[in-house]
């Protein structure tokens, strides 16, 4: 007979995660709405006002969690959202003058976003629909977050891994037994 998880943890003498139940994965209650999903990630968004000037981004967008940066009104309002690719376009578009501009110049004034009140698989599928790797999450019409497809489907599978590269999801049930499910 195979060991289980249970088994093989203790064995390396670690304590079993909370949501196993006697060496098999118990039923979790997966994230309501994207509000969950926030919560379970809080500090995934980066803003900046609208005075911010592309070259103070920069840093924060090579970090490749946070490949978007949220332009926000003094109130906390989202006006705009900026991706490493609107850097790179406007990098085409004015050269070396881009560093100097303000974000307001480069960003995007109607941006995808979704609601903490959002059923968290609808949001997963628009994403995966648009191509969009993160999202701003508004409350009260204000910016709470920000999420990726990882991010929501940690928070819906617990134990899970997501590969944005090729939108394939893999469900780990335990070291013995992974299996791969298509998104597409």
């Amino acid at each position: 007979m195979a060991p289980t998880a249970h088994d093989i943890w203790q064995q390396l003498d670690i304590e079993p995660p909370s949501w196993m139940n006697d060496g098999e994965p118990a039923e979790q209650p997966a994230a309501a709405s994207m509000g969950d999903v926030i919560a379970a990630n809080p500090a995934r968004v980066t803003m900046a006002t609208s005075v911010t000037l592309v070259s103070h981004i920069l840093d924060f967008l090579a970090d490749s969690d946070r490949n978007m940066i949220a332009v926000t009104a003094a109130n906390g309002r989202l006006r705009g959202v900026v991706y490493q690719s609107d850097v790179r376009d406007a990098l085409n578009e004015f050269g070396c003058d881009v560093f100097a501009i303000p974000l307001t110049q480069i960003m995007q004034r109607q941006p995808w976003t979704c609601a903490a009140g959002d059923d968290p698989r609808a949001v997963l599928a628009a994403m995966h629909d648009q191509g969009i790797r993160r999202a701003p999450v508004i409350a009260d019409g204000r910016v709470v977050g920000s999420v990726s497809p990882r991010e929501i489907i940690g928070a819906l599978h617990p134990v899970a891994r997501y590969d944005a590269s090729s939108m394939v999801v893999t469900m780990i049930d335990t070291p013995e037994n992974i299996s791969s499910v298509s998104t597409t």
